[in-house]
């Protein structure tokens, strides 16, 4: 059984920022789909590159594309590129290090939460000074 191929870019969406406001999460999308099926070859068909409609893109990234809203998509994205050799297809994933933003955003409110509830212990136990 062939291995797969793995890769890990860091894709610029900046340039999608100049076009119409409406359209950039779209653009951004296309712009993915293009960068690697630029940068991951074919190396059975000696380094050829793959049919755009060969890629296959995670829901996950569209909803990261998405989360800011159709107008202000971000400016770059980290992605994992595996060239699966059987189908020859190309998915393209977040990777792991990408994965728990949103764990850390819940841990984030709830640490806020408890500074706000120690504040308040604090200021029932000290007694006023007059």
């Amino acid at each position: 059984m062939p291995e797969d191929i793995e890769h890990i870019f860091t894709i610029p969406l900046m340039k999608k920022w100049d076009g119409p406001r409406t359209k950039r999460a779209n653009h951004a999308i296309t712009a993915i789909r293009r960068y690697v099926v630029r940068h991951v070859k074919d190396p059975e068909r000696k380094g050829k590159r793959i049919a755009e409609d060969k890629v296959w893109i995670d829901p996950k990234i569209n909803e990261y594309i998405w989360s800011r809203g159709r107008e202000k998509p971000p400016r770059r994205i980290k992605v994992k590129a595996v060239y699966i050799k059987e189908e020859h297809i190309i998915g393209v994933e977040l990777p792991e290090e990408e994965r728990p933003k949103k764990e850390e955003k819940e841990g984030k409110e709830e640490k806020k939460k408890e500074k706000a509830e120690r504040k308040k212990k604090k200021a029932q136990e000290k007694p006023k000074e007059e």
